[in-house]
């Protein structure tokens, strides 16, 4: 389990992150995102991320429901759980599929995932976003709660 100091503030909606929820969200690399479907009813899908101390970046495919329905409905939640421990941070998502945005977001979550192999990357990159519809949503956090 991973050791991080108990936050001085367990339940927020101050949309700045601590230092300690930081540390948290930066040493993990899956969670569930919450999207909103047509019918309001809510999507969870889970998913790896990139976290930069600032947004969370998450590579799909342009026809996956995560990606429609965060392009139809920004507002997003992505929870992090580690055992008892977990954060669910709230946010809006903006979803990205024009380069060199793209390239550079997708160079950021496959270096997490893929322990920074850059050759593979470039390959991935290079083998065409376009060709495998993949784009990224980007959320920036509006709100924090949990417990770590």
């Amino acid at each position: 389990m991973l050791s991080v100091a108990p936050s001085s503030r367990p339940c927020h909606d101050d949309p700045v992150l601590t230092d300690p929820e930081r540390a948290f969200l930066s040493e993990h690399r899956w969670g569930l995102l919450a999207t909103t479907r047509r019918d309001n009813s809510p999507q969870v899908t889970m998913i790896a991320y990139s976290f930069d101390g600032t947004d969370f970046a998450v590579s799909c495919r342009w026809s996956s429901a995560k990606f429609l329905n965060a392009r139809r409905v920004p507002a997003v939640v992505l929870a992090v759980p580690d055992e008892r421990s977990f954060l669910s941070v709230a946010g809006s998502a903006e979803c990205i599929t024009a380069d060199p945005e793209r390239h550079e977001l997708t160079r950021r979550v496959q270096s997490v995932l893929e322990g920074g192999d850059h050759a593979y990357i470039e390959q991935l990159i290079t083998g065409g976003l376009d060709a495998a519809q993949r784009g990224i949503i980007r959320i920036t956090p509006t709100s924090v709660r949990g417990r770590i």
